[in-house]
């Protein structure tokens, strides 16, 4: 067989670090080479810069987003990929809402647990330990933005209770887990929101 194997002469760049706010984020990386243009894409859109950084701008807060980088030698010369994610910060400041947590058997959730999610991603998951009985706990989230709660399945449901209380500690939803199926059960416009 006639097999060749040509090194690389195009070397993926190093150290790809993202920096966003909840709008803007700036990708940096360190050339490892001569290369002087290199290809960004960002969710599957791509852009070609001649400097070791680029600017995003116009993203979704509380969003997550995969970057990758390589290197331009040439017209059919490029390197590897390097590849990071990174998530926007939430514009409009921060708020809490408490999920106030109950056993009847006193011997926790048994790995049933509550997903707390804004913009498709779980910020926190609520549940009690093993060996409580009652638990308050704090979930710190996006304020302008909608909340949703996920139900997920435990060994003993029918032992579990809850209430959620939005940032003025008003209760706007209060379930057994004899009462749950998982998955989404209770959106919450903001965290002010009754």
């Amino acid at each position: 067989d006639n097999v060749s194997i040509a090194a690389l002469s195009c070397s993926a760049p190093t150290n790809l670090v993202a920096t966003a706010t909840a709008t803007e984020a700036t990708i940096m990386w360190e050339a490892t080479g001569n290369e002087t243009e290199w290809l960004v894409v960002v969710n599957n859109m791509a852009y070609v810069t001649t400097s070791n950084f680029y600017t995003l701008t116009n993203l979704n807060p509380m969003t997550t987003y995969e970057v990758s980088v390589a290197a331009i030698c040439g017209s059919s010369d490029t390197s590897f990929w390097t590849s990071t994610t990174f998530t926007t910060e939430c514009s409009g400041g921060n708020c809490e809402v408490a999920i106030v947590g109950a056993d009847s058997y006193g011997d926790g959730w048994n790995n049933a647990a509550i997903n707390v999610m804004q913009n498709g991603a779980v910020v926190s998951t609520f549940t009690l330990p093993s060996g409580s009985s009652a638990l308050t706990g704090y979930v710190s989230i996006c304020a302008g933005m909608p909340i949703s709660f996920n139900w997920v399945s435990g060994s003993y449901d029918s032992e579990c209770s809850f209430e959620i209380l939005n940032a003025n500690g008003v209760n706007v939803y209060s379930a057994a887990g004899s009462e749950m199926s998982a998955g989404q059960f209770f959106t919450m416009e903001n965290c002010y929101a009754d």
